[in-house]
């Protein structure tokens, strides 16, 4: 799972969905910010569904820390890092 969350926030850059979903400055986390449009067009393409529910159930299996802001729903774990994706296996 998180290897394919790395997968899914290189498909948003690769296809310009930055704005609905992206890393968090500095790389520790991502920032989920159109929660409609990221099931529609990011959760449906890389995970094969659009079930939010499902998919926040599995961050929080993996230990993910959700934050939420003005700014969107953010996740982070100490070993899920932008370009580290090797990292997840210690997860």
């Amino acid at each position: 799972f998180p290897f394919k969350c790395h997968d899914m926030l290189y498909f948003a850059e690769k296809h310009g969905l930055e704005d609905i979903v992206s890393w968090l400055p500095g790389g520790k986390g991502f920032r989920i910010h159109d929660h409609d449009l990221f099931c529609e067009k990011v959760l449906k393409a890389t995970f094969n569904h659009a079930n939010f529910k499902s998919f926040e159930k599995q961050l929080n299996n993996w230990n993910f820390r959700r934050e939420i802001t003005d700014k969107g729903k953010a996740y982070s774990n100490p070993n899920f890092i932008r370009g580290r994706k090797s990292l997840c296996q210690m997860m």
